[in-house]
């Protein structure tokens, strides 16, 4: 996946996803020939372990 792909799908800008990799935060990646792409995967397990339960008083 693009990071272009990516970002629309979480609604955020190419840009944040590049300093999530310079910051060495964010979802695996792989790069490939200089071109940064995301496993599906991968972003998937991201978004799972970044699930957050809902407390209620």
């Amino acid at each position: 996946m693009r990071p272009e792909a990516l970002a629309e799908r979480w609604d955020m800008t190419p840009k944040t996803l590049a300093n999530w990799r310079s910051a060495g935060t964010g979802p695996t990646f792989v790069k490939i020939g200089g071109m940064v792409r995301y496993r599906l995967a991968d972003v998937e397990a991201y978004e799972a372990g970044s699930r957050v339960q809902a407390v209620t008083a």
